[in-house]
């Protein structure tokens, strides 16, 4: 290694002790997409992306087998890229139920307001991709990119956390990571892993524990090593494997890093719930009775010894005195688990009164009208002795399991009488004009994240189809369609992002109104 990468090497070093987590790394848009990119360089810094070195102690997670508890845990891990209109950074990211995934507010959609991206010009977020499987530098192989709604499910610029929706079954093949609402205790150990500087995953856990005191201002202080691109990274609980905090920031005045409690955000999530965990006074009272059971029937087997030894010993002139007979234990009910939340119960009951044809729609535990009108079938169905005002409670998810095949008739909708009235001739319609994409548009695109301007030149491509470049705020690209009458279907190409375009022709043919599949909502003048 030369001496400059040396010194950059140990100038990397001394920025994961002093800097912020949330410090950016932003790459040119023509390399989004690409996991294994060639840039080594980051726009907004000269500091070169280098692997572990010295004490430096964040290892790659292939160091471990794929069936290790690290790697398990680390599935549900993955690399999220965020591309604006003049770059794309990257963050980490991890999956919970529901296709649903965590990373940071600052991230997205908060990387527009760093500083460092507004002197660069940034205005919108174009597209976001997380890339799960990516666990060695240089390799692509095992990855799989999916495609993110930048539009957040719920974000939180004060608990700096942000939910967003994964396009397509990610949980299928990488699961997700269960939520901790436990509160962090002094010391405890941890494991923080992510994708530092945009690389493979990494694992902290030599000297990645709580802080003392671990809670201070409604965050977590913890001495796991981080990098620029850890933001959004899982801390997970070594003991219980569950994620307790969520890593979003670093310290410059001292040797510590800094951690979202995932209790403050489960607290005012609306669409996050913790992960069940058994009450221990119920498995303290059910060790009891076991042992309690255990220690009575060996009493009784003592006695039974005791009798059959004095049968066979000659009677005296006294009586001998019956052994008094203890009777058998009685059987100690099993502790009834009251973990399962309101909610749980809730998602359970519709998911089995849609499998009995009640029709409760999607099992998100949340009650509507349509989950009320689904037990109010069921209840006239089946007979049960229970009212709609007890759906979401245990009684009522035993009646609804205890029943099998269809229970709720399907509803029939009656045909629309047919009309006999003879159908009006029409009267024919007038040659419609003849339109064309040809030539120089100007346009304004209004995005969920921002608004961009710029201009396109369409040309003919023979019958009616056309081909263009784009260039304006949000960068250069291409488009191609097809116009049917007043009816324009296309692509709109930038770097790797591909998204489909649909609208609609003015009368005059000047102007157009395009709906753009990443959110966008375009307008256009002809020239």
């Amino acid at each position: 290694m030369s001496i400059v990468r040396l010194a950059a090497a140990a100038l990397l070093i001394a920025y994961a002790n002093t800097a912020p987590a949330q410090d950016l790394m932003l790459f040119p848009p023509s390399t989004f997409g690409q996991v294994v990119a060639p840039q080594t360089e980051s726009l907004l810094g000269d500091v070169q992306l280098e692997a572990q070195v010295g004490a430096y102690n964040n290892e790659f997670i292939s160091n471990y087998g794929p069936n290790s508890v690290f790697a398990r845990t680390g599935r549900a891990v993955g690399m999220l890229q965020i591309l604006t209109n003049v770059g794309h950074a990257p963050c980490t990211g991890f999956l919970v139920e529901g296709n649903k995934l965590i990373t940071n507010h600052h991230c997205v959609p908060g990387i527009l307001k760093n500083p460092q991206m507004i002197e660069k010009g940034a205005t919108s977020i174009a597209a976001v991709q997380f890339h799960a499987g990516f666990l060695r530098d240089g390799l692509d192989d095992g990855v799989k990119t999916f495609h993110v709604n930048p539009v957040p499910l719920e974000t939180s610029e004060a608990l700096d956390y942000t939910v967003l929706q994964v396009l397509g079954d990610a949980n299928a093949e990488f699961g997700a990571l269960e939520l901790s609402a436990a509160a962090p205790q002094d010391r405890d150990p941890f494991w923080v892993i992510g994708h530092p500087m945009g690389e493979a995953q990494r694992i902290s856990r030599e000297k990645c524990q709580a802080d003392s005191p671990a809670l201070a201002k409604q965050r977590l202080r913890h001495t796991c090593d981080t990098l620029p691109g850890n933001s959004g990274s899982p801390v997970i609980d070594a003991g219980s494997q569950k994620v307790i905090a969520l890593h979003h920031a670093g310290s410059r005045a001292g040797e510590v890093n800094f951690a979202v409690p995932m209790a403050e955000i489960l607290a005012q999530s609306n669409v996050l719930t913790a992960a069940v965990q058994p009450p221990a006074a119920a498995d303290a009272d059910k060790l009891d009775a076991e042992k309690a059971l255990a220690e009575a029937l060996a009493e009784l087997e003592k006695l039974r010894g005791e009798r059959a030894a004095a049968a066979l010993v000659p009677p005296a002139e006294e009586p001998v005195a019956e052994p008094v007979a203890v009777p058998a234990a009685e059987p100690v009910a099993e502790p009834v688990d009251t973990g399962a939340s309101r909610r749980d119960i809730l998602r359970q009951s519709q998911a089995q009164l849609n499998a009995l044809g009640c029709d409760a729609g999607t099992p998100d535990g949340i009650m509507g009208p349509r989950t009320r009108e689904a037990f109010r079938r069921f209840l006239a169905e089946s007979d049960v002795a229970l009212k709609v005002s007890d759906l979401g409670t245990a009684q009522a998810l035993d009646a609804i399991r205890a029943r099998s095949g269809t229970v709720c008739a399907p509803v029939v909708v009656a045909p629309k009488p047919v009309s006999r009235d003879a159908e009006p001739v029409a009267a024919p319609k007038p040659a419609a004009p003849t339109y064309s994409m040809a030539g120089s548009w100007r346009w304004t695109a209004t995005c969920p994240l921002g608004q961009a301007t710029g201009t396109t030149v369409y040309r003919s491509a023979g019958g009616n189809s056309f081909t263009g470049t784009i260039s304006g705020s949000s960068g250069a690209g291409t488009t191609r369609g097809v116009l049917s009458g007043r009816n324009f279907s296309g692509t709109e190409t930038f770097g790797w992002v591909t998204n489909s375009a649909n609208g609609t022709l003015s009368a005059d043919g000047r102007s157009l109104s395009l709906s753009v599949s990443n959110g966008c909502s375009v307008s256009a003048r002809k020239n």
